[in-house]
């Protein structure tokens, strides 16, 4: 019988529960810029905070947070190289107290060419989602 307690006990510990997770629902804008008129749209989406990553619902993979302070976290998110000396990065910030999520994904041309970069930014305000059922 006290085998069967410490199996549940580890069972218990090892299995994430809800409370290691906060899901947010968040609504704003998504802003493209390159060469030419910057692209502006509304969008919502989801953001799910973990233990130490954050994974946003309109941007694929994990993105783990590099600095936490009492006022939010930052992040950054693990992007595929590039080839040709294109370079990209997507970094983020989530507001602890107000909501406000900024995700930014920069991508760079290769030094002394005629390319344009590009940036995409989602600026947005998120607060806790509801269960449904």
């Amino acid at each position: 019988m006290e085998s069967v307690r410490l199996a549940f006990a580890l069972l218990l510990m090892s299995t994430a529960t809800f409370a290691d997770e906060l899901t947010l629902a968040c609504a704003g804008k998504a802003e493209t810029r390159g060469q030419g008129d910057p692209i502006i749209q509304e969008v919502t989406g989801s953001v799910v905070v973990g233990p130490n990553w954050v994974s946003f619902s309109l941007v694929l993979g994990l993105c783990q947070i590099t600095s936490s302070t009492p006022n939010g976290i930052n992040f950054k998110c693990p992007l595929p190289t590039l080839g040709g000396g294109w370079y990209w990065e997507r970094t983020g910030y989530l507001d602890r107290f107000n909501g406000d999520f900024e995700v930014n994904t920069m991508k760079t041309p290769p030094a002394n060419s005629n390319y344009f970069g590009t940036t995409e930014t989602y600026l947005m305000t998120c607060k806790p989602a509801k269960r449904m059922f």
